[in-house]
């Protein structure tokens, strides 16, 4: 009764509600803040704090105090509820017994009669059961063939050991009843014998699916379980035979078999080698080579490695929480689980050559992981360089490698993308129906949760564009959707790179890049042999020997007499053909040029498929800058290479018309023996082949638009050539070019080649410039040796002139005299001839050191002859005037060949003394000690000679004259020997006008000899003695 009214609530200890406290505390805090001041709110609640303050330290004084005395209480009082307990529980034994025995002594009649019940209904069960097993013995046979079918390996093998299992319990049956039923049926131990059959075919066909490529995980994990459960195999063991299958599938692909057709002879290789296999054939095995090594690392670290537990969220209930174990286990547990693994046969044993081991489920080691895997990626990288090199081998276009090439970047740029097969991407799975068929795998899961993050991403930034764009916020472009589509692309790309590179940290502790250690040296060397292949086969010899050709016949052409080309007026000709006539640029040069410029043009077309970089290696920074360096400096250097390969031809092909030309050179004439006017036919059509190829080797070097565009500049795809505008050549030792401006830099590559073209042009013209000296030489020697020094008449051909002299008796008066006013007509003729050759060779478009040579040669024959004629002057008859005459000539002579003043020496210019040893047959070094003289000085010991045969007054007298007659002489024939005159013009400053204002007695040039006559009285024309060379000799080589 106390307890009954202790536990009634009483009125007065009965506690107030929470909500009427509240409200009193409230009031009190009111009134409190509205009575007292600041102060005192203050000092009360500092009073309280202590109070608080003071009541908590006494509690702990007291729980201080009290602590151990509480522990004691507390252990007595477990004590005593663990004995009263154990009271309970014994008197509640004691009691059950009593009860027991009681219930017995009644029930011994009636358990008799239910056992009889129960062994009844035990029978029926037993042949329930049997038949049970029997039946599942029977169909598992169509059971395994169907899952074979579908390729669920696992699938099968669960159902041979559920059936090796059940039979295996059959055999092993103690019941005799059992052994009596089962003896006889004979069909158990006939289905037994069929389902024995299957292990070795499914062994077969699970290691024959894992050689086919684009297989899911659980694909894969599945014919590895059916493996490891079937011939008692380790999970490293299985790992093993993973990546072995993975060989044969990159080797596969990389050679174009089937993994199995090893065993079918060699009919495939022989079909396959019938043919080379196109671009999209080589790209589609290359990227399936890629996809399998990507694949490979994924699948390693899907199916063998057991991922780390996933870190708690402060959200998540406090559960252990377990790391996910790789596929390969989830999928094996539940098998295992059930019962062991059958010991394989000795004759499966003796097969495989190993102890056969418990299954083992665990993943695989991580540095196991790492090292095999490792291994594995350097094994194959050296299959693909060794393979790879063969397959890039059968590709002849750059085109078509740079599309192979695309297509492996395409792929190497999204790694992670490339190793999720076909229908893993999101994150769906086949399902096995055998046991253990809802194993999945959480990294796997988490991966694809990733993707379809990424995805989700993408739509609802579509979505968010796409509102915007109807709601007129943003107006949606063309342009705006291929830029959101091309940052999109990029997104996946780097995030498909991001997961990448974690997988690879963990399955190799580092990086993979297949692209860096495989495929950029294999496709920048085959590059290269396609770039060394292309401009190998550069050639101008056909068109070339065509034109030589031509050259050979009789009937004039533009390259027999380029200066008449030049200057021939077309009605309809455009500005561009007077540009190529200018530059004397023929139509047999141009189609040359063409020719070059077309063969560069198509080589570039395709190359320059090498230097256009898609978006995949544009996205690698360092392929595209490093890849386009030295793809253009190999391309320079192969070009360079080919040119310099076709001007060794050229250089061949030029010496072989040297060696006609000297074998048919003439020989000068004897005295008074009359000059030859022209040579063979064979030797004019030598050097005619000559000089085409030496200013076909000029043109080349300055008018090829394609070779400069390669060798100076970045190489572009460009169309057909066209001549630009052209102009004459430059100076030694590098003939600029005309399309390069002043300080425009130049390749070092381009101005070798320019060099090396140049050696043959200058070769060219300097067989023609002794050619010529040689000829007109030896026909103003013959001219000047039929001579007469004594004739009488050639003062009557003089201009007369009014000079001042001073007599005896100091006065001055006007005597007239006669002094030459032009010189010698053969003389004339012989300047006039050279003058003519040049203007037929090339006339302004000469090189100034061609025009230097030919000087050089003609001073260097003249000066020759006319030392030895002034040598001979005292034992010949002559008189004043032919001294006066040839004095004349030799100051006239003097100032005409003055332009070689600057080539006094050929050491000043070593390419036109290699030029001229190259000729003459001799070394450089013989030419340059061979040199003679200055110029000057020797002309100086010529005029001494000659007026060493004058008398000393004459030569005080005359010789102001004469000179001053030279120069007048000079000026008015400097437009008509222009081309030697223009080398270095003299006496600008002379006045054609004689002294004291007299007009000049004739206005033109006097080619012929004078007739004397009287001012009134005809007379009969004398009878003159003229050489039969002193009218102007015609074209030497026309």
């Amino acid at each position: 009764m106390s307890n009954l009214s202790l536990a009634k609530p009483g009125i007065g200890n009965h506690p107030e509600p929470e909500s009427i406290t509240k409200a009193r505390t409230e009031k009190e805090v009111r009134s409190l803040f509205q009575t007292a001041t600041v102060e005192d709110v203050r000092m009360r609640e500092a009073n309280t704090r202590k109070i608080i303050e003071d009541k908590r330290q006494e509690l702990r004084k007291l729980v201080g105090t009290r602590y151990r005395d509480l522990i004691d209480s507390a252990d007595s009082i477990v004590d005593m509820r663990g004995l009263a307990s154990d009271l309970l529980s014994g008197l509640t034994k004691l009691e059950d017994h009593c009860t027991s025995l009681r219930k017995r002594r009644r029930q011994q009649p009636e358990e008799k009669q239910q056992q009889h019940k129960e062994s009844a209904a035990e029978i029926r069960k037993k042949k329930y059961f049997l038949g049970k097993e029997i039946k599942f013995l029977v169909d598992t046979p169509e059971k395994i063939w169907s899952a074979l079918q579908v390729n669920n390996f696992l699938e099968a093998t669960s159902l041979y050991l559920s059936a090796e299992r059940v039979y295996s319990n059959l055999r092993k049956a103690n019941d005799p009843y059992t052994a009596k039923i089962l003896a006889s049926i004979p069909l158990l131990l006939r289905q037994w014998g069929i389902i024995q059959q299957f292990p070795p075919k499914i062994l077969a066909s699970s290691r024959q699916h894992l050689l086919n490529s684009g297989l899911t995980e659980t694909e894969y994990a599945g014919s590895l379980c059916a493996v490891a459960l079937l011939d008692q195999s380790s999970s490293v063991g299985v790992f093993n035979e993973f990546l072995d299958a993975s060989t044969k599938v990159l080797h596969a692909a990389l050679t174009q078999d089937a993994p199995s057709s090893a065993s079918s002879g060699t009919a495939a290789p022989a079909a396959a080698s019938a043919s080379p296999p196109s671009a999209e054939a080589i790209t589609g095995r290359l990227v399936r080579v890629v996809e399998t090594v990507h694949a490979t690392l994924l699948n390693a670290k899907i199916i063998f490695h057991a991922a780390d537990p996933p870190a708690e969220s402060g959200d998540s209930p406090k559960e252990t929480q377990s790391a996910p174990g790789p596929l390969l286990s989830s999928l094996l547990a539940p098998i295992l689980a059930q019962a062991p693994a059958p010991t394989p046969s000795k004759k499966n044993a003796k097969a495989k050559g190993t102890t056969p081991g418990a299954v083992d489920a665990t993943p695989v080691p991580l540095a196991t992981l790492r090292k095999s895997c490792l291994d594995w990626v350097n094994r194959s990288a050296t299959a693909i360089k060794a393979r790879g090199k063969t397959l890039l081998d059968g590709i002849t276009k750059a085109q078509d490698l740079k599309l192979v090439e695309d297509g492996v970047l395409s792929v190497l740029n999204k790694p992670y993308r490339a190793a999720r097969p076909r229908g893993s991407a999101d994150g769906s799975e086949r399902k096995l129906e055998a046991s253990g068929s809802s194993a999945r795998l959480e990294s796997s899961q988490q991966l694809a949760l990733n993707d379809s993050v990424r995805l989700s991403n993408n739509k609802k930034l579509d979505e968010s564009l796409r509102i915007s764009a109807s709601k007129g916020i943003v107006e949606e472009s063309d342009e705006d959707r291929k830029a959101a589509a091309a940052e999109r692309e990029a997104a996946d790309e780097r995030h498909s790179v991001a997961q990448w590179q974690e997988l690879c940290a963990l399955v190799v502790d580092g990086t993979v890049d297949l692209w860096t250690s495989v495929f950029q040296d294999l496709f920048m060397q085959r590059s290269k042999e396609i770039i060394a292949m292309s401009f190998a086969r550069l050639s101008i010899t056909d068109v070339l020997e065509q034109n030589l050709k031509q050259l050979a016949k009789p009937d004039a052409s533009p390259d027999v007499d380029v200066g008449g080309y030049i200057w021939t007026d077309e009605d309809e000709g455009s500005i561009q053909v007077t540009k190529q006539k200018a530059a004397g640029v023929t139509a047999s040069l141009e189609a040359v040029i063409e020719s070059l410029d077309a063969q560069l043009d198509s080589f570039m077309q395709d190359i320059n498929h090498l230097l256009r970089f898609s978006a995949s290696a544009q996205a690698r920074n360092n392929v595209s800058t490093d890849i386009q360096h030295q793809l253009h400096g190999f391309i320079q250097q192969t070009c360079f290479d080919a040119i310099s390969a076709l001007s060794d031809q050229l250089g061949k092909r030029l010496e072989s018309v040297q060696t006609l030309s000297r074998s048919d050179a003439p020989t000068p004439p004897a005295n008074n023996a009359p000059a030859p006017k022209d040579t063979s036919d064979s030797r004019a059509t030598a050097l005619r082949q000559a000089l085409f190829i030496g200013r076909l080797c000029r043109a080349l070097s300055t008018h090829s638009v394609q070779l400069r565009k390669i060798l100076n500049n970045a190489p572009t795809a460009t169309g057909p050539s066209k001549s630009p505008n052209l102009r004459p050549g430059t100076r030694l030792p590098v003939p600029a070019s005309p399309f390069r401006k002043k300080d425009e830099p130049v390749n070092p590559l381009l101005a070798k080649a320019q060099q090396q073209l140049y050696r043959h042009y200058l070769s060219s013209h300097v067989l023609w410039v002794l050619y010529i000296a040689d000829v007109f030489s030896a026909e103003l020697q013959s001219s000047l040796s039929a001579d007469n020094f004594d004739d009488i008449h050639r003062k009557s051909t003089w201009e007369e002139m009014t000079v001042t002299v001073e007599t005896e008796e100091n006065t001055k008066v006007d005597e007239k005299i006669y002094l030459p006013f032009q010189p010698s007509t053969y003389v004339l003729s012989f300047l006039f001839s050279v003058c003519k050759e040049i203007h037929r060779t090339g006339g302004h478009t000469l090189d100034k050191s061609v025009l230097q040579f030919v000087v050089y040669e003609l001073s260097e024959r003249v000066a020759t002859i006319y030392a030895a004629l002034v040598a001979q002057l005292p034992s010949l008859s002559k008189n004043k005037e032919g001294l006066l005459q040839l004095q004349y000539d030799v100051l006239f002579l003097t100032d005409a060949l003055s332009g070689r003043k600057d080539i006094d020496s050929l050491a000043q210019h070593p390419l036109l003394t290699e030029a001229v040893a190259s000729v003459k047959g001799v070394s450089a070094s013989d030419v340059e000690s061979g040199a003679p003289q200055p110029w000057r000085l020797r002309t100086t010991k010529l005029l001494h000679g000659i007026e060493d045969e004058l008398d000393p007054i004459d030569v005080a007298f005359y010789s102001p004259h004469v000179r001053q007659s030279v120069q007048r002489g000079y000026k008015r024939t400097a437009v008509l020997f222009g081309s030697l005159v223009q080398l270095n013009r003299l006496h600008a400053e002379v006045k054609t006008q004689r002294p004291g204002g007299q007009q000049e007695q004739h206005n033109v040039l006097v080619l012929a000899p004078l007739a004397t006559r009287l001012p009134l009285l005809p007379i009969t024309m004398p009878s003159l003695k003229t050489s039969a060379s002193s009218q102007p000799s015609s074209a030497i080589l026309s």
